[in-house]
């Protein structure tokens, strides 16, 4: 493998496994989708039963998580969608730190997603032939505490029981490299229950069904008979015998020749060619490969405990920054590549939503905002007053002109002899211009200002808190025009209610 840390998927990579290989990453981008609270991103393997994909959950208040999405696909038959929801009801049972954790199964549209936790590296498989292709061999140290992870996994899926305290009798059925995962930091995760046999729930399967890779298959489980969790132990020794030699044990070339492996082959020594292994785990591998399974360890804890005490045994100290160095080392800038790769994804999937936001996001015209206002201002006396909005000074100052017009037209118009007239004028014109007071009635000698020539667009007088309200100095009242010498005039009845004209501050 190069050293640009782009990954690749391998052939032999689990097509279900939540795992990302580091070079299992297609250049092409899936067309972002959401599936219930998830949001799938990209390809990261596909198989004959279905799709793995990178995804992550979006939730409330921008809590996000990192998840592994896997599809079944539509064409699948009856049987493959059995397998799925097996794999979904026991998976979710199973809590453990050495198990990749099921979160939900969603059904959308008539296809089912089981969605997992994202492990961010590589599978077992995946690191061996890196290793193999570099000249380079595992350490056995690091070889036993790997084993021991995942015997603590396998361990808890056995032991796994039902509310009423009943045991399932779990056997995984398919342990091999594929479906052991190493993440960057340095975790072990048993993966993939797809086929998994849980005799108390799959009383009416068939007999004589063999699910698995023969590779890594019990010698009783290649002929279809009745499997206990001793079966998994064999195909645990399988998958450290080839961790240790960086070779495949009964892979055959086709697989009527894998099972007479299986059946005839004595396992080999890794010594002869690695002596620098421990004799007691060469002796614990060895013995989980027993044909006879009265042979081999009782249970995947036995085997744990074995293999830690080898560890101490060879005064080892190895724990998950050891793994995580080895990741590192044998691929180089594959972690962030991902994180990179997952990043731009999220990026986007989010631009539509993002220009969506945007025009929701935008502010209303600012003519709703006014009519808003006025709306308020009116709905109410107890509202002080606001400044009045730029726009309507050109409508005031018309008002304010119609208004001192039909005044200075109703002054004019009152009768009397032409020398009082003049003199009024005279006087008028030394003076401002006669507007009447607010606070005072108008004269009785005057003719009152008809009701119908007050504008009614008129606004009330500004708040002094106005900060553009400028009080007037006050005017001087307007003057009395000089009695008639003639008969008086017949006096025009006043109306009941005359209110003044406001000032307008121009």
């Amino acid at each position: 493998m190069g050293t640009d840390g782009i990954a690749r998927q391998t052939e032999r990579a689990s097509p279900s496994g939540p795992v990302t290989e580091p070079a299992a990453m297609p250049d092409r981008v899936v067309e972002p989708t959401t599936v219930g609270r998830y949001q799938i991103l990209f390809e990261l393997a596909s198989g004959g039963m279905g799709t793995v994909h990178a995804g992550r959950l979006v939730g409330a208040h921008e809590v996000e998580r990192l998840v592994a999405i896997k599809r079944l696909k539509s064409e699948g038959g009856a049987a493959e969608r059995d397998a799925f929801l097996r794999e979904a009801r026991l998976s979710a049972k199973i809590d453990h730190p050495n198990v990749v954790k099921t979160l939900e199964l969603i059904e959308s549209e008539g296809t089912l997603y089981l969605i997992m936790d994202l492990v961010q590296g590589v599978s077992l498989a995946t690191l061996c032939e890196t290793a193999a292709e570099a000249g380079e061999d595992l350490p056995p140290a690091l070889v036993a505490w790997i084993g021991a992870q995942v015997a603590r996994g396998l361990h808890a899926a056995h032991e796994l029981r039902a509310p009423d305290g009943a045991a399932y009798e779990l056997v995984h059925r398919d342990v091999s490299p594929e479906n052991v995962l190493l993440s960057f930091d340095g975790r072990v995760f048993v993966a993939d229950f797809g086929v998994a046999k849980n005799p108390r729930a799959d009383r009416q399967t068939e007999s004589g069904v063999v699910k698995g890779k023969f590779a890594y298959m019990s010698p009783e489980q290649t002929e279809a008979a009745a499997l206990d969790r001793r079966s998994d132990l064999f195909a645990l020794g399988v998958v450290l015998h080839e961790a240790l030699t960086g070779r495949e044990l009964f892979a055959g070339k086709s697989i009527a020749d894998t099972v007479r492996r299986i059946w005839s082959l004595d396992p080999p020594d890794p010594r002869r060619e690695r002596p620098e292994i421990p004799r007691a785990l060469v002796a614990l591998v060895l013995r989980c490969l027993a044909r006879a399974r009265e042979d081999r360890p009782a249970d995947a804890d036995e085997v744990a405990r074995a293999l830690r005490q080898v560890l101490r045994d060879e005064g080892e100290v190895v724990d998950e920054a050891d793994l995580s160095e080895l990741l590192a080392r044998h691929f180089p800038g594959a972690r962030e590549a991902l994180l990179e790769r997952i990043a731009e994804a999220i990026a986007e999937a989010e631009a539509p939503r993002g220009e969506a936001r945007e025009v929701v996001g935008k502010a209303p015209p600012a003519i709703s905002a006014e009519v808003a206002v006025a709306e308020t201002v009116a709905a109410s006396d107890t509202v002080a007053r606001l400044p009045l909005e730029r726009s309507r000074l050109p409508w005031l100052l018309v008002a304010a002109v119609l208004v001192l017009a039909a005044v200075g037209f109703a002054l004019r118009g009152a009768d009397g002899p032409p020398e009082a007239k003049g003199a009024a004028t005279s006087e008028a014109a030394s003076a401002s211009p006669a507007i009447p007071s607010p606070s005072a009635p108008p004269s009785s000698s005057a003719t009152p200002i008809p009701r119908e020539e007050v504008s009614e667009e008129v606004k009330p007088e500004p708040a002094p808190s106005d900060p553009r309200h400028v009080e007037p100095p006050p005017r001087p009242a307007p003057p009395r025009p000089a009695p008639p010498s003639g008969p008086p005039p017949a006096p025009t009845p006043a109306p009941s209610s005359v209110k003044g004209v406001p000032f307008v501050d121009l």
